[in-house]
């Protein structure tokens, strides 16, 4: 399989997670899902862009998502930013 190949199918993944796992505008959130919302949050920007009802953060969280939310998105920015390094790279 190339390797182009594989990372569209990557990227398949990470949307169509992302999309499973969609943010609910009446729904409060807990620690929990900071944690996830913060994983996707590049593809949940994204989708935001692209779809008017898709909602990139939580509007009801509590402190504790917010918490969690800004760490799993550093975190998953590093992991962004490592993937395509490695992918350029090789």
């Amino acid at each position: 399989m190339s390797k182009f190949l594989f990372l569209l199918i990557e990227i398949a993944c990470v949307f169509v997670t992302a999309w499973l796992f969609s943010i609910e505008p009446a729904k409060e959130y807990g620690w929990f899902a900071g944690i996830f919302h913060g994983l996707w949050a590049l593809p949940n920007y994204v989708m935001s862009l692209i779809l008017d009802d898709y909602i990139f953060k939580a509007v009801l969280f509590s402190k504790m998502y917010n918490i969690f939310w800004w760490i799993f998105v550093v975190l998953s920015a590093f992991y962004y930013i490592g993937f395509i390094i490695r992918f350029f790279k090789n």
